[in-house]
């Protein structure tokens, strides 16, 4: 093959492993899922039993479909439980199923445990106290995708500096190569 073996327009792909975080539900420790694109919260029965102290259930009509199915999910009943990780809690609505099939976090309760964050929202702010207390002119934002999902969290020091590299890099109209760590 030409080219030492390599074949033109192929990518070769790590595999990623999906965004799990382990948080505290009801100071019980759970390892979750967190799905951005997931609109409620879900926990397999199994996690539900391990719950101390044990949530009281409510009954719940709805039906909860996977992304694409055709089919419901097996729901036994939807619990209101305390969330924590560090010093953010929350406290979100799980639905219950049958099964292992893992405990999910949707978009709204990571947000509210700061588990992930938007990277627009806070670059938005950022920029605002850089240009309040004059650390760089004032002008046109950044072009930052909105609503990207961002898995790490960040000191306000390091979104500040951020901000600016984003700022200072896009009055000058140069492409950002490299990243910068504070």
């Amino acid at each position: 093959m030409p080219g030492g073996g390599r074949q033109r327009g192929h990518l070769r792909h790590k595999r990623r492993l999906p965004p799990m975080n382990t948080v505290m539900i009801n100071d019980t420790p759970a390892t979750v899922l967190i799905d951005t694109g997931a609109s409620v919260n879900v926990m397999e029965n199994t996690m539900y039993q391990r719950l101390s102290p044990k949530p009281s259930l409510s009954p719940s009509n709805t039906k909860i479909y996977t992304y694409g199915g055709l089919d419901p999910l097996p729901l036994q009943t939807t619990i209101e439980v305390s969330g924590t990780n560090q010093d953010h809690t929350t406290t979100p609505k799980l639905y219950v199923v049958k099964g292992n099939l893992g405990t999910l976090l949707g978009c709204h309760t990571a947000e509210d445990l700061e588990l992930v964050f938007f990277a627009r929202q806070r670059a938005t702010r950022a920029l605002q106290y850089i240009v309040a207390h004059h650390r760089c002119e004032g002008g046109p934002q950044p072009e930052i995708i909105n609503r990207v999902g961002l898995l790490t969290r960040q000191s306000p020091e390091r979104q500040c500096l951020t901000a600016y590299v984003f700022f200072c890099a896009q009055r000058r109209q140069r492409a950002l190569c490299h990243s910068v760590e504070a």
